[in-house]
């Protein structure tokens, strides 16, 4: 397909120089391919050179590759988009429900890393905010919900 041409070609003109970082759930069919070298940073996913491994830095969550730490620290310190969602109560913009959608599912896939830590109560409380974007943007059957 031509995103993936195109893709092909950004890897192949501009990596390793420059990092390449994807959306997650981004990419089509050739991040499937892709996704053994795919390290989840958060809502993108960051090209490597080696394929990643199975670590406590760097376990595999939900199908992704996970940078704990990196993840974690945009959840708590960067993404403010969900306090303003959950204190406003609604998402009345359906058209843009992927944005908060990104934030619960990144949210849950903190919590599955952090739960199989041993950090059960890092896990609820991130899945509780997880939970009120879910209600907020009244996104219905979200997973763990």
């Amino acid at each position: 397909m031509r995103d993936e041409l195109v893709l092909l070609r950004l890897i192949k003109d501009a990596f390793p120089e420059r990092p390449i970082y994807m959306s997650t759930g981004g990419g089509g069919r050739l991040s499937q391919t892709l996704q053994p070298y795919l390290l989840a940073q958060g809502f993108v996913q960051k090209l490597s050179a080696n394929p990643i491994t199975d670590t406590v830095a760097t376990p595999r969550v939900l199908g992704l590759n996970l940078d704990f730490e990196r993840t974690k620290a945009l959840w708590n310190d960067v993404y403010h988009a969900p306090d303003a969602l959950i204190k406003e109560g609604d998402w009345i913009d359906r058209a843009s429900f992927g944005i908060p959608y990104t934030y619960a599912f990144t949210g849950a896939v903190l919590s599955e890393a952090m739960k199989a830590k041993g950090d059960t109560k890092g896990a609820d409380t991130v899945m509780n905010r997880v939970k009120a974007i879910v209600k907020a943007a009244r996104i219905e059957g979200f997973p763990g919900t």
